[in-house]
């Protein structure tokens, strides 16, 4: 519903961040990049 609201006030697309690898809050992986592995 506050998607719907956003856009009914007048939003242009334009305006809008698209999500991608430039503009993400999720954390990268190479903190996993040892899991698992023997420790020599």
């Amino acid at each position: 519903m506050s998607i719907v609201q956003h856009r009914r006030h007048g939003t242009r697309p334009a305006d809008l961040v698209v999500a991608d690898e430039a503009h993400s809050a999720q954390p990268g992986t190479s903190a996993w990049a040892d899991f698992g592995r023997k420790a020599t």
